[in-house]
């Protein structure tokens, strides 16, 4: 229980609050959910994704790699968690982008949210597995 509520506090203090846009890391919560196969982590009637405009259209752009739709600041935020969860590392072209769009605390913000959210949605993705 206590475990449950300091991760409950920090997932709302970098994921649904911070600095960098909301609709950002909102995004990234549904891309991770997308490559974790773990749909329960981003439901599609969360109030989280309603509230900033993540619906069908950005889903099916996040499943099919299809960032176009995306600011230039979504698409590099998008393309960081995917190099993160999938590869561990980030290459310079993408780093890059990065810091075209955001500051070195915003690239942080970033990071921490996308491992906060990558772990929790694997260990839901684990327990629903063996459900």
């Amino acid at each position: 229980p206590t475990l449950l509520s300091t991760w409950g506090e920090m997932y709302e203090t970098m994921v649904e609050n911070g600095v960098v846009e909301m609709r950002i890391k909102q995004l990234q919560r549904v891309l991770i959910a997308d490559r974790f196969n773990c749909p329960s982590w981003a439901p599609e009637r969360s109030p989280s994704l309603q509230a900033v405009g993540i619906g069908a259209r950005e889903r099916d752009a996040i499943n099919t790699l299809n960032y176009s739709i995306f600011s230039k600041s979504e698409r590099a935020a998008l393309q960081y968690a995917e190099a993160l969860i999938l590869y561990g590392k980030v290459n310079d072209e993408v780093f890059q982008r990065l810091t075209e769009s955001f500051s070195w605390s915003d690239i942080v913000e970033l990071g921490y949210a996308i491992a906060t959210q990558a772990g929790a949605a694997r260990v839901v993705a684990a327990l629903q597995a063996n459900e």
